[in-house]
């Protein structure tokens, strides 16, 4: 079986467990996959035509069988207003590569589509807690380097024979049609047929999010992250470097490269911090009012890492019992939302937790520390 016709069978397997089964859960898995090979089609199909000729038949002819697959994903996710439009595009997608048209034409076809799909599906593109390279460094190291090597040259020691052999990380060209969310994704699913595996019951959202942009730093200049220009992380982790070259030009582009590669940590004073945790816990308990626990867990864990946690060394400095009745509350919040609680006891623990933050606020307002001291107190 060739590389390609094994990872065409990994993404037609779960699309006739949809078709056997028709569960809603497996059904709706099928909307990240459909993103996953959406990126595959925008990075993959450019090199192969070329002025209306294929200049490589095997990748070109696996870029219409992506096509055909995609179009039975998203025929077996739930049925939403958004999904017979969606199903148009997927066809003119599939023209359009049948055509042989211009690379950057498809791939923003592509592009646009994965932007529709994730909106109509809800599928999260954006990590919710701000990623950090350093944290994916060692990651890295244990992960990725033996077979894409130190420097992600695609020259580690394991990758020899390998075919097809481990990416080059380092390659611009293909590296600027992918975006954040992209790698990140890879990163969870793998590439089937390759040698490149899943890491997604290895490495936890957060930690994949942080060798996403670890990776990207590899294309990446990172004296040009230092711009008047701040992307914010939403739109770091869904554009691609290519879509920000071709709207503002290369040096926004490198600028926006070195800033995927190192998001800016927002400077945020306590008051901003405080507020951020009790907005993130209303999405939290909405999000469990669907009956979305994992997400409502991982909004829970955000709005503590994002916010409290980084006031709590200015708050000990202050009051040391407020901040250990604060924390307990949050504890308790999130517990419940482990336990499986009812709703009403969840946001029970919820509207307490909320009391003890803004009892929190109160300390650390326009009358508690600065930013620059905050700042000061939690370093040391």
């Amino acid at each position: 079986m060739t590389a390609a016709s094994r990872f065409l069978a990994w993404l037609v397997l779960p699309l006739c467990a949809l078709s056997s089964f028709n569960l809603l859960a497996d059904t709706v898995e099928g909307a990240p996959q459909a993103l996953h090979l959406l990126d595959y089609i925008s990075a993959d199909y450019p090199p192969t035509v070329e002025a209306g000729k294929v200049v490589d038949d095997g990748e070109y002819r696996e870029q219409l069988e992506f096509t055909q697959v995609l179009q039975g994903l998203i025929a077996g996710l739930p049925q939403k207003q958004e999904k017979a439009a969606l199903e148009q595009s997927v066809e003119a997608l599939h023209a359009a590569i049948s055509a042989k048209q211009d690379g950057a034409e498809v791939a923003r076809q592509a592009r646009q589509l994965g932007a529709k799909l994730a909106v109509a599906y809800e599928v999260s593109q954006a990590p919710i807690i701000t990623p950090d390279p350093t944290r994916g460094a060692p990651l890295y190291t244990q992960n990725c380097s033996v077979c894409h090597g130190e420097a992600g040259a695609g020259d580690g020691p394991a990758g020899l024979g390998m075919t097809p052999p481990p990416a080059n990380l380092r390659a611009a060209a293909r590296m600027d049609h992918l975006s954040l969310y992209a790698i990140y994704s890879t990163l969870g699913q793998g590439v089937e047929g390759t040698d490149m595996p899943a890491f997604a019951d290895q490495l936890d959202d957060r930690q994949r999010w942080d060798l996403a942009t670890y990776i990207a730093g590899f294309s990446a200049d990172p004296a040009a992250a230092k711009s008047e220009k701040t992307f914010n992380i939403a739109d770091l982790a869904r554009q691609t470097p290519a879509e920000v070259q071709a709207a503002e030009g290369p040096q926004v582009a490198a600028t926006f490269r070195a800033q995927r590669a190192q998001p800016p940590q927002v400077k945020r004073g306590p008051a901003q911090l405080l507020d951020y945790t009790a907005a993130t816990l209303d999405k939290s308990l909405a999000a469990y009012r669907a009956a979305d626990h994992d997400q409502a867990y991982d909004l829970s864990v955000a709005a503590y890492l994002e916010g409290f946690e980084l006031v709590e060394s200015s708050l000990d400095n202050v009051d040391a019992n407020v901040r250990k009745d604060t924390e307990k509350s949050l504890m308790a919040y999130r517990q419940a939302l482990q336990d499986g609680l009812p709703v009403a006891q969840a946001e029970q623990r919820l509207d307490a937790a909320k009391g003890k933050l803004k009892e929190s606020a109160g300390l650390l307002g326009s009358d508690g520390l600065s930013w620059s001291l905050s700042f000061i107190s939690g370093l040391l």
